[in-house]
This record gives C-alpha cells, sequence and structure tokens, in this order.
C-alpha cells in the first residue's frame, strides 16, 4: 500500500511542477505559467499541492468571485 499525498499550501519552488501538471491536464485550455505565480500571490491560502515521495502528483486552486457567495475551483 502507498503512503497517502502530502497536502500542503504551495510555494514558488512548486511553480513550474504545477503548470507541467496543468499543460498535462487541460491541454489546449492550459494557463500561461505566470498565471500560477499571480495566483499564488493573489491568493496565497488557495493554491493547495498533493506531494508524495518529493514529487508534485496534483494540486487545487481556489479563486472568489466578485461576490463573496462565488467561486470557482480548478
Amino acid at each position: 500500500m502507498q503512503p497517502s499525498p502530502l497536502l500542503r499550501l504551495a510555494t514558488h519552488a512548486d511553480m513550474h511542477a504545477i503548470w507541467q501538471i496543468d499543460a498535462h491536464v487541460f491541454w489546449e485550455d492550459v494557463y500561461p505559467a505566470f498565471f500560477f505565480r499571480q495566483a499564488m500571490d493573489l491568493w496565497p491560502a488557495l493554491l493547495v499541492v498533493a506531494a508524495r515521495e518529493g514529487r508534485l502528483r496534483g494540486y487545487a486552486l481556489r479563486g472568489l468571485g466578485q461576490e463573496t457567495s462565488q467561486g470557482w475551483l480548478r
């Protein structure tokens, strides 16, 4: 049985790996690499990564809408 991934807040060192995951999963709908850095600067508590054995396995990015009751998750 493999250990569960560790969830933690993203760091600047994770940016390239996050973009690679996004490009692999979303292909034509990939965000530009700078977007993740901006998202982390704007919403540092809303960009979370899953890591196992020192390697990123996934990420979750939440955003807030103009209305406090609105938001999104990628």
